[in-house]
């Protein structure tokens, strides 16, 4: 399922339970807007932007629908009405619909449309809808939204009053929009693209002429690139308190005092971007830095790793993930791991091998940044871990000794669902009877989401989150956080997340520390899934 294709099912999993009687037109709607991104329109080129996409939209979209459902769940006398809810999510749809091009416009890509793209949107979504017959006051409620997802200048929020529910959704989309765009776990990857639109702007514009008008410009990728803090911090806040905080509706969506998103961007504009030594490495990278084996060699093992694989007898049971996850069901695992390839190629012997392994658990420079009670620490989860394949209530033990020497208030271990594209609460501690239940995150949520697609450790401490993660209506709060990520030869099976430090700050040594503990659990359970 493509990423697009799983946001369109979790936007009607939300319409479908909530606005059932809109799931017609409102899918209706999304498919001949999904037509005009695509170049069906008779009227328009296929969008050709790379930042603002169709997908960007369904982000929107599916943002602006959580808040939604929030919002209606603490104000269950105050729900948002069907016709508003549907005008909101269709402005939410096309409040970027501006940077396509006419038909025919063969100049760009549509980045030259930044400065009015929302003037564009505005034009085009009124057409639309006037030939969807819709009343006047809902069509006039759609263009407003789309003029407040507008940047250059303040939104005008003036025309309907504050407890209007249209002034609700408006700003439910408006807000929609900021985290959507600084939550995506590829946000600082992909503003290369978001640069490109710049640029095209620019040229378009006259960079002089966007300048006499104030209009910030990047005179560099790189003046984007180390602005992304500033951005947030001295026009998305502003913005989101000025839109009254109505993205904190996200909370009581999820259910369990987190707000996903608003982790996704701490990780994302966090100053922890950690140096290599805590960035966990595949076998094969660490042999090549150690110049043990060439690159051709590595890929030829890959090679012969995957076929083995697909000759597998079950390739449901192939994967680690799905190994791990069927660990309870008893599933066969076999198939050999890179290092014995390697050695049966005749390009590694075993002692090099054995080297190659240990600098992939046990970097020097994370070694030597651990003081003596860390490497004991460490000593004694190893002994845990022998008795693991007895029951899975060891992992339960080892997550109570993290709490423990690093003075938090809960350790979770969270496995990829292969089957469902997800990660589910496989153990925590202290224990809770129902976490299988009521515990799992997207892979594109969350800071689990965040480690999942990036590869590496994340933090949010109390000093970073300005109190963005704490539960305005009543649940637990989550002070700090600290995630890393499990893998397994190579495949990415789950994460280790901690929450809440004693002084409410995780430091780089605690970084090293999980990071090295980490690679340890891998490797157990790695062994007892195959000793299955």
């Amino acid at each position: 399922m493509s990423e697009e294709d799983a946001a369109i099912r979790l936007i009607f999993e939300i319409i479908e339970t909530d606005y059932p009687s809109e799931t017609k037109e409102l899918h209706e709607i999304l498919m001949e807007v999904r037509n005009l991104f695509l170049g069906r329109w008779p009227s328009h080129e296929a969008c050709q932007t790379s930042y603002h996409t169709l997908g960007h939209s369904l982000d929107v979209t599916l943002a602006a629908a959580r808040m939604v459902s929030g919002w209606n769940r603490i104000h269950d006398s105050h729900s948002i009405p069907p016709a508003v809810f549907k005008a909101g999510l269709t402005a939410a749809l096309l409040h970027d619909s501006g940077y396509i091009k006419n038909k025919n416009d063969h100049e760009g890509k549509g980045g030259k449309f930044t400065f009015n793209h929302v003037k564009r949107g505005m034009d085009l979504s009124r057409t639309y809808l006037t030939s969807r017959k819709w009343p006047a006051n809902l069509i006039d409620f759609t263009i407003w939204t789309i003029s407040i997802t507008e940047f250059q200048g303040e939104p005008d929020l003036s025309l309907y009053n504050e407890s209007d529910p249209c002034s609700i959704m408006g700003r439910i989309v408006a807000s929609a929009d900021l985290v959507a765009q600084m939550a995506d776990v590829n946000y600082i990857e992909s503003l290369k693209s978001l640069y490109e639109e710049f640029l095209e702007a620019y040229e378009y514009e006259g960079i002089e002429n966007l300048k006499s008008r104030s209009v910030i410009t990047y005179d560099s990728f790189h003046d984007l690139l180390t602005g992304t803090l500033s951005f947030y911090r001295d026009f998305m806040l502003p913005r989101l308190v000025l839109l009254d905080r109505i993205d904190q509706y996200l909370i009581p969506f999820f259910g369990n005092g987190r707000n996903p998103y608003q982790e996704n961007i701490t990780a994302n504009i966090s100053t922890h971007f950690f140096s290599k030594q805590v960035q966990w490495k595949k076998l094969g990278e660490v042999l090549e830095e150690l110049d043990l084996v060439s690159r051709e060699e590595v890929d030829n093992a890959l090679r012969i790793q995957e076929e083995e694989k697909r000759n597998l007898p079950d390739n449901n049971f192939s994967s680690t993930q799905n190994r791990i996850f069927n660990w309870i069901e008893k599933g066969p695992s076999c198939g050999r791991c890179l290092g014995v390839i390697l050695i049966d190629m005749g390009v590694v012997d075993p002692k090099i091998l054995r080297e190659g392994l240990l600098a992939q658990v046990f970097h020097p420079a994370s070694l030597q940044a651990l003081s003596r009670q860390d490497l004991l620490s460490l000593l004694q989860v190893v002994n845990l871990t022998l008795n693991a394949r007895r029951d899975p209530w060891i992992l339960e033990q080892i997550l109570a000794m993290i709490n423990e020497i690093l003075s938090c208030e809960s350790a979770t271990l969270m496995l990829i669902n292969p089957r469902e594209n997800k990660m589910i609460e496989a153990t925590c501690s202290p224990a809770s009877k129902d976490s299988l239940q009521n515990r799992d995150i997207p892979l594109d949520k969350g800071l689990p989401g965040w480690v999942f697609r990036h590869g590496r450790p994340a933090i949010v401490n109390e000093n970073q989150r300005q109190n963005l993660l704490a539960n305005s209506h009543g649940a637990s709060e989550t002070r700090s956080i600290l995630a890393v990520p499990l893998h397994i030869m190579g495949e990415f099976v789950g994460v280790i997340e901690l929450t809440n430090k004693k002084d409410d700050k995780f430091t780089e040594n605690d970084v090293n520390f999980m990071t090295i503990l980490a690679n340890i659990l891998a490797i157990s359970l790695d062994q007892l899934t195959f000793s299955i």
